[in-house]
């Protein structure tokens, strides 16, 4: 379900359809996963998941990088520009995608986003707002865009002891909602994937049904900021 779109602009109409289909194609790598091994990468880190999202990213047709070198702009001012690395660079056509990825966890009834999730979504702004455009100025980019992307990923969940009803998907809509206005930045585009409930069912006759006693995974919010990089 598409909750919110960023604002028309240059390059933003070419990036929206991108976007959405790599989700759309990140969620059924985790389904996949699970009919395979019965567990779900995005119950995981951010890191478990960069191997799923480059497999997203290529079948949504582009060409993605994954812990790309780069330069980022110096600390202080005078000082020397450092360098670093970027989750993924990603050339579709003949624009350029910079992304930089993060994994959180959220209880569904939540008033807004606990404190460490905001800190590394603001971490994921400051990621992206700090490449040095200097590494940027390659000659085969000049004919495209160079947009910037800041992703979160939130395994929204709820505690299976209160409530093992299933929640509507207008419910889930309104918490994602919730936590999309509790962001700053606020994002500019979102898109939730509700998670079907055979999957808990299998999870808990899994070899460790421990780890999926006490919660239900009932969705997962992609969140992004979309911006120029020019």
């Amino acid at each position: 379900t598409i909750l919110t779109s960023p604002p028309d602009g240059r390059g933003v109409r070419i990036l929206k359809p991108f976007l959405e289909d790599a989700v759309r194609n990140f969620a059924k790598q985790n389904v996949a996963f699970f009919d395979d091994v019965t567990d779900l990468p995005l119950f995981y880190s951010e890191r478990s998941l960069q191997n799923l999202l480059a497999v997203a990213i290529d079948r949504a047709g582009a060409t993605p990088f994954a812990e790309t070198p780069i330069g980022r702009r110096p600390a202080k001012r005078g000082g020397r520009p450092r360098r670093g690395s970027l989750d993924f660079w990603v050339r579709n056509g003949n624009d350029v995608y910079l992304i930089e990825v993060k994994h959180g966890w959220v209880r569904i009834d939540s008033d807004n986003p606990p404190a460490w999730v905001q800190r590394i979504w603001e971490r994921a702004n400051e990621q992206i707002q700090d490449i040095d455009p200097n590494s940027l100025n390659e000659q085969r980019f000049r004919k495209g865009h160079i947009l910037r992307i800041a992703f979160m990923s939130l395994a929204l969940w709820r505690n299976s002891r209160k409530a093992l009803a299933p929640l509507s998907r207008e419910q889930i809509q309104r918490h994602c909602m919730r936590l999309i206005h509790g962001l700053d930045p606020q994002p500019n585009w979102a898109i939730a994937w509700e998670i079907h409930s055979r999957v808990f069912e299998k999870l808990r006759r899994s070899p460790d049904p421990h780890l999926y006693d006490y919660h239900d995974h009932l969705a997962v919010l992609f969140v992004a900021n979309i911006g120029q990089a020019e």
